[in-house]
């Protein structure tokens, strides 16, 4: 079926896309070339394999539309339409244009042209960070070019997290816009179409209301059906949901392999009346992409079994199903974002994997994995909520959600081992500590004026300590004692991966942390050698690099403390933890050279 779907599309790439006058009986007056419908179909065939002669012949004629400045226009530039209905350039054509670049093959869109992209958004930019202006047009033009929408806010966001992270202060805009159902748009007449851009980029806090919204409104043809399935499985919606709308796409599929034109966008009104734009190609190119097997996740390097994880959450939903109802409410969906949020189950199955990572796992029952599962689940459930907080981003209702959360934690890690007094001491000292670490925090980081000294830097593990907890359980339950060589080692070496790890949430979220007064590590590393403006030159050409030679120290002094540690199998589950923190400083690397040569092309630009 989708080869022969594909022959139609290769047949029909230079077919111009079709206006009506009509939404629900498709019967074309106009027919237009646009840039924008071949954006559309490069992006949705990006994960075809099948696909790659179609996509380099869509990459090719998508570069020929590029302006000067990487911006893109809604007409082909050599079309009788840009001059019958002179648009701008603007955002949407710009963004939909570079996602369907990228994801077909991330070196068409080098340093140089992120240079230019940076410089478009400057020029369209509301407040700094975003939400951003549709038109690329000048300053004094009419009001009619100063729009802000939400389909190309979210397409702009999309792009920016395909290479590297959407900001704040645009995500919170698409939130906001989500949480209110509003998802109105000057260029769309439905829904659909910005709900497929949106579930693509959904901040954690919006999936659930955003899938709702979807799942309550019934598709009123196939390039809608379409547009949905592909939403949805963004959005991890249930599997038999999907499944029962793909079988209903592919009856509707026609016979020489397409499906057919419908509504999309709207096109030039004409004598008063609203016209259309869609074509069969761009509705097949959305059916292929919400019909296409979804690539497989890579398996995660600890092991995992999903029986067990299913068991801690389900076990999970059914302690907060007993509270009452407004606190049951913003507690599930505190846990379903932790559990999104651990697509390799680091939190709940660690005790498991490390148990498996030992040379003789210790005698014990699943419950005490579970209970261990749980603690973790909860601990961290609790650390998040209040660590927005501590930032000046948290939520007060979930607030009764955090102190719920680290009571369950606490309950569970006195469950998993009721009768071993020096683990119950042990985590009672272990949580005093991470409120110090936090009390520390909130008295030292969170003033410019005198930069925080953070010594050794034990301070970054203290605050999530509480990971720590369950490995050291998993020991003990082996026949240990805490002041044991081993324990002593392996609370070491955990205390250094706790370091590198959080060094590497700092690196990446630096930013964030500055402009919300947070004085992280590498936040206080970069004041003591620069001010605004120079601060992002100066992290990308050395914060950067001294703190990834940092993070690399702790990693060594991690797994020189492993080693003490006779029962722990070579490629154990905290060696594969650190692991992963390798290949990040790797990433982290690489992206440092991109931006070291980003910087450059940017400056050449603006000396011009």
């Amino acid at each position: 079926m989708q080869q022969s779907s594909l022959d139609y599309l290769a047949k029909h790439l230079d077919a111009a896309g079709s206006s009506s006058p009509s939404q629900t009986t498709w019967q074309p007056d106009y027919h237009y070339p646009t840039s924008f419908v071949p954006a559309l179909v490069l992006n949705c065939l990006s994960g075809i394999s099948e696909a790659q002669a179609i996509r380099q012949t869509l990459s090719t004629k998508l570069l020929a539309q590029k302006s000067a400045n990487w911006s893109f226009n809604y007409w082909q530039r050599d079309s009788q339409a840009i001059k019958d209905f002179p648009y701008p350039d603007d955002l949407d054509d710009t963004f939909c244009a570079l996602i369907g670049l990228y994801r077909h093959d991330p070196r068409l869109v080098d340093e140089a042209a992120l240079a230019r992209i940076v410089h478009l958004l400057l020029a369209t930019e509301v407040a700094v960070g975003g939400p951003y202006r549709t038109w690329l047009a000048s300053a004094d033009s009419s009001d009619d070019w100063h729009d802000v929408d939400l389909a190309v806010n979210a397409n702009t966001a999309y792009f920016l997290s395909l290479i590297g992270s959407a900001s704040p202060p645009l995500l919170e805009y698409l939130e906001l816009k989500i949480m209110l159902g509003n998802y109105a748009s000057a260029y769309y007449p439905t829904s659909f179409p910005v709900w497929y851009y949106l579930a693509r980029v959904c901040p954690a806090e919006a999936r659930l209301k955003l899938r709702q919204d979807i799942l309550a409104a019934e598709p009123a043809n196939a390039l809608q059906l379409a547009l949905s399935i592909c939403a949805l499985r963004q959005l991890n919606a249930p599997a038999a949901t999907v499944k029962t709308r793909q079988q209903q796409l592919v009856k509707q599929r026609l016979p020489d392999g397409s499906w057919p034109a419908a509504a999309y966008c709207l096109d030039p009104t004409r004598n008063g009346k609203k016209y259309y734009h869609g074509s069969a190609s761009l509705t097949t190119a959305f059916a292929l992409e919400a019909l296409a097997t979804k690539p497989a996740s890579p398996k995660p390097k600890i092991k995992a079994h999903s029986q067990l994880q299913d068991q801690i959450v389900n076990q999970a939903q059914h302690d907060i199903e007993q509270l009452g109802p407004d606190l049951q409410n913003q507690a599930l969906a505190a846990l379903r974002a932790t559990v999104v949020s651990d697509p390799k189950h680091h939190i709940t199955l660690l005790p498991s994997a490390f148990a498996q990572s030992l040379t003789t796992p210790p005698a014990a029952k699943t419950q005490f994995y579970i209970d261990l599962g749980l603690a973790n689940l909860y601990g961290w459930m609790a650390y998040t909520i209040y660590d927005d907080f501590m930032d000046d981003e948290g939520q007060p209702a979930l607030l009764p959600v955090a102190n719920f959360a680290m009571r369950s934690s606490v309950h569970y890690f006195r469950r998993a081992m009721p009768n071993h007094a020096d683990f119950q001491k042990l985590v009672a000292h272990t949580f005093s500590v991470i409120d110090s670490a936090n009390a520390w925090e909130l008295a030292h980081c969170r003033s410019t004026t005198t930069l925080p000294h953070y010594g050794n830097r034990m301070k970054l593990a203290e605050r999530s300590l509480g990971h720590s907890l369950t490995p050291v359980a998993v020991l003990l339950q082996a026949g240990m004692t805490l002041n044991s060589p081993s324990v002593r080692a392996l609370q070491k070496a955990f205390c250094h991966y706790l370091i590198a790890r959080q060094l590497d949430d700092d690196a990446h979220d630096w930013q964030v942390d500055f402009g919300n007064g947070h004085i992280s590590y590498v936040v206080a590393q970069i004041l003591r050698k620069a001010q605004p403006p120079k601060m992002q030159s100066e992290f990308w050409y050395h914060t950067l690099p001294q703190v990834c030679d940092t993070m690399r120290g702790h990693i060594t002094a991690a797994r020189r403390k492993l080693t003490k540690v006779p029962l722990l199998k070579s490629d154990n589950a905290i060696v594969q933890l650190l692991d992963g923190l390798e290949t990040s400083i790797q990433s982290t690397l690489a992206k440092q050279s991109q931006a070291s040569k980003f910087l450059a092309s940017y400056q050449q630009i603006s000396n011009k």
